[in-house]
């Protein structure tokens, strides 16, 4: 069977809906937000020709996340970098007795992360506009390319426009304090090179708190990589992997459970 087909079929196995998918990839969609409803699952506003798709199809068709552990009953989940809520309106979505946190920066993509929580009703998320670092204050995030800019980064390499914009900063201990999260049972994090500052500034009493984590990791800061977030991770007490084909990536994923 050939690359084409397998793919098309992935599609139509995954999206009740799935003309709206196959339209898209004919240069055929609209160029506003259109819904994609999962088989058996969510539905969510996506833009189309960004990101937003096959993000979304590696959240919740691929399990990218969801490789060594997942969200499990009672669980608190801290979402860094939500995004358009791929991660965490999934894992609300699937684990209703858990809470999430979904913090996100970028406002048109926060936007839509508060459509994907209402067009579902979930009542146990709370999406927070903002974004993490090691130090509380307004934070500057450059945008991508285009109208249909999916991601914000507090580092102007990875921008690629000029287009920018300020956000509400605060530290993790303060989204712990704000929110009352004294147990955080699994931390997803993908915030565009921002997780060196994030984890290097946090207190022992926050990292005591974490019981997993799952990060995405970028290495556009000279002189850090992923293997100092492997050290860091196991210093702090974590039985941490970077799966094999990420070790030689500039941009990849790192897994730690607490021992």
């Amino acid at each position: 069977m050939g690359k084409t087909v397998q793919k098309l079929l992935k599609i139509i196995i995954h999206f009740q809906n799935w003309p709206v998918r196959f339209l898209e990839l004919a240069h055929l969609a609209p160029r506003r937000l259109v819904t994609l409803q999962l088989r058996n699952g969510p539905s969510f506003f996506v833009r189309p020709y960004s990101s937003d798709v096959s993000c979304l199809q590696s959240i919740t068709r691929d399990g990218e996340y969801f490789r060594y552990f997942n969200v499990m009953p009672g669980d608190t989940v801290v979402d860094i970098g939500a995004n358009i809520g791929s991660f965490a309106v999934f894992a609300a979505y699937n684990e209703p007795t858990s809470r999430v946190i979904a913090v996100e920066p970028v406002q048109k993509n926060f936007d839509i992360l508060r459509k994907n929580i209402d067009c579902n009703r979930l009542a146990n998320i709370v999406a927070v506009r903002g974004g993490i670092s090691d130090v509380s204050g307004p934070l500057i995030f450059h945008h991508g390319k285009g109208a249909w800019f999916a991601s914000g980064s507090l580092y102007r390499i990875e921008a690629t426009s000029d287009s920018k914009e300020e956000a509400p900063g605060r530290t993790l201990a303060d989204l712990f304090a704000e929110y009352g999260i004294e147990r955080c049972d699994f931390l997803k994090m993908d915030c565009e090179g921002a997780e060196y500052k994030i984890l290097l500034g946090c207190p022992d009493s926050v990292w005591l708190k974490i019981r997993k984590i799952a990060l995405e990791f970028h290495n556009f800061e000279p002189g850090k990589n992923q293997f100092d977030l492997l050290d860091l991770l196991r210093s702090r007490g974590f039985r941490a992997i970077i799966p094999r084909k990420y070790e030689r990536k500039e941009i990849g994923l790192i897994f730690g459970v607490r021992e």
